[in-house]
């Protein structure tokens, strides 16, 4: 149950061996992983290029673009 548990949670390649943490149960409560029974909140910027403007040739807006994804 445990062999099978860590390869459902980290794949095949499931980086450093039991052996380093002692047992699958240790490594699964150590290692780093998706909990689920939390809200993740995850905030992405960039800056994109604006049209240029119809009357002034020169100017040409950037806009700085922020959404948000969640996970529950």
């Amino acid at each position: 149950m445990e062999l099978v548990l860590g390869y459902l949670v980290w794949g095949l390649n499931c980086g450093p061996s039991p052996d380093i943490y002692g047992s699958w149960r240790e490594m699964y409560i150590e290692r780093p992983r998706i909990h689920f029974n939390g809200c993740y909140i995850s905030k992405t910027t960039y800056i994109r290029h604006g049209e240029n403007s119809f009357q002034d040739q020169f100017y040409r807006p950037w806009h700085l673009i922020a959404y948000y994804r969640y996970l529950r």
